[in-house]
């Protein structure tokens, strides 16, 4: 996943060997802030074993899946408005038609 996260965005991206970063980076600001830790850069000397993904997905590919992701986004986005349009009463109960369609208990 992460290698297609990378492929996709074109950029390089590192995972962590602590999963817990969100911890961990509250902690470093908190060093700074008390003078703990002097720099960013003595904060990123800390960090050791990341694994580091480059993209090596060549420009077509990326473009040919991109757009295919667009088009699998914008046909969901047409089945929910259709939904939707149809669900519509003029009341506006849209909740009330559609469990009373369904049988389900609201």
């Amino acid at each position: 996943l992460m290698q297609f996260q990378s492929d996709i965005l074109s950029t390089s991206l590192r995972r962590p060997i602590n999963p817990e970063t969100t911890a961990l980076g509250a902690a470093y600001l908190a060093g700074l802030y008390t003078g703990f830790w002097q720099s960013l850069d003595q904060l990123r000397s800390l960090r050791t074993g990341d694994t580091v993904y480059d993209p090596n997905m060549d420009q077509g590919a990326r473009a040919q899946v991109v757009a295919g992701w667009h088009d699998a986004v914008g046909r969901t986005r047409s089945s929910r408005s259709l939904f939707l349009r149809r669900a519509l009463i003029p009341s506006g109960d849209v909740y009330g038609v559609f469990f009373s369609r369904t049988g389900a208990v609201a």
